[in-house]
């Protein structure tokens, strides 16, 4: 049996298979590994790619793979979904209905997958921008209701908040580098602030403190996607074994975020003076 991936003859050795789908599933292992995905599968010169792979191997004569980086996978997928976004702001804009049912059927998809796809390598996720989403759905119903009960221009905003957010992660895969010494260089900037934090809260300046934090955290979690995204590229992290560095910064971050939401004043400065700030400083020698 010949197996060829991206046009390149491979060395595969069967152990104890009997179908293609074990086999194939095999290479998906392994191409992952490689932040590798397949996408196009030929079996005896037929598209298969979404075919049933249940098929016994003694009918398999060649498969022919076509793959796609998981950095690839990831500008598509989100820039399907900045398409979708402006397509129904523009809908919404000039209630063209036309649009709008254009849109419809791809709603339920890229509301179901927009968190995980805003979060991406994050362990805490930032779902409420679909929750948001979700929730102007549920209340306008855009496909079926009637033009006079949509607040169009509140609807516009929010449409085009999402359209900044994901444009800003499509530069975070365009210009990972760039992207990630700029957070840093305003992780730096903005230590000061943050070291103020516990004192605004106790002084009831709650507003001060919230617009730090929420800056903050978006920082920290922009830098951790960018780092735990790229953890093998060397360009991006200069060769260095970042991923105890990463794992260590992800904890202090949710501990920050769980204090704040508690309104621990207490522990909220502690994160921000003895863990957080000597991270961000970390961080500046380590990209600098």
């Amino acid at each position: 049996m010949t197996i060829t991936i991206d046009k390149k003859q491979i060395d595969f050795t069967l152990e104890n298979e009997s179908k293609l789908l074990t086999v194939i599933d095999n290479i998906k292992t392994w191409l992952g590994e490689s932040q590798l995905i397949i996408e196009k599968l030929y079996v005896n010169n037929s598209d298969y790619s979404n075919g049933d792979l249940n098929i016994d191997l003694n009918d398999v004569n060649r498969i022919d793979i076509e793959t796609l980086s998981f950095l690839d996978l990831n500008i598509n997928n989100l820039t399907w979904i900045l398409y979708f976004f402006e397509r129904l702001q523009s809908a919404v804009d000039v209630w063209d209905t036309k649009l709008l049912s254009e849109v419809k059927d791809e709603a339920p998809f890229i509301l179901s997958h927009l968190p995980t796809i805003l979060s991406l390598d994050n362990t805490v996720p930032e779902d409420i921008y679909s929750e948001n989403l979700l929730e102007l759905f549920k209340v306008y119903n855009y496909f079926q209701c009637k033009e006079s009960i949509v607040d169009k221009k509140n609807v516009s905003k929010q449409l085009a908040d999402i359209i900044t957010l994901i444009s800003e992660r499509l530069r975070e895969f365009n210009n990972p580098k760039e992207e990630l010494l700029g957070s840093i260089k305003v992780l730096v900037l903005l230590k000061d602030d943050i070291e103020s934090v516990s004192l605004y809260l106790q002084s009831g300046k709650t507003d001060k403190a919230a617009l730090i934090m929420t800056k903050l955290i978006n920082l920290l979690q922009k830098v951790l996607r960018i780092l735990n995204f790229n953890i093998k590229d060397s360009n991006i992290t200069g060769g260095k074994d970042i991923i105890e560095f990463t794992n260590g910064l992800n904890d202090i971050l949710i501990e920050l975020i769980e204090g704040y939401e508690s309104q621990d004043i207490v522990l909220i400065g502690d994160i921000l003076e003895y863990e957080l700030s000597p991270r961000i400083d970390d961080l500046s020698n380590f990209f600098n």
